[in-house]
């Protein structure tokens, strides 16, 4: 019994990395994307924003989960000023919901149109 607990906590983190993971490549690749754009000298500012948004939060939920899984040990080593570099992500140049409301002005300019 004490190994079935002890693999499913384990699958927890395994799972909660899996996240995490997958929120960095979906943040690069949304950040490369927008970055394609801007290099041909055709902007889209709806991207940079899902891209400045999602990348944010995304560093603030992988950063949280790294402290979550590491325990104390993330609190006096590194882990804790990622936390507080991935926190100002969300305020710097625009907030989410900045950010957010850029991208739903360029969806919904787009269905009128």
């Amino acid at each position: 019994k004490k190994r079935n607990e002890w693999y499913r906590g384990m699958e927890e983190v395994n799972f909660t990395i899996a996240d995490m993971a997958t929120r960095i490549e979906a943040s690069r690749l949304l950040t490369y994307k927008a970055a394609s754009f801007l290099f041909q000298f055709k902007p889209k500012p709806e991207l940079t924003s899902m891209a400045k948004a999602y990348a944010s939060e995304s560093a603030v939920f992988c950063a949280e989960k790294a402290l979550e899984l590491t325990g104390l040990e993330g609190i006096t080593g590194d882990l804790e000023r990622y936390f507080r570099d991935a926190k100002i992500l969300e305020i710097w140049e625009g907030t989410s919901e900045v950010e957010k409301l850029v991208i739903s002005r360029f969806l919904t300019k787009e269905e009128k149109a």
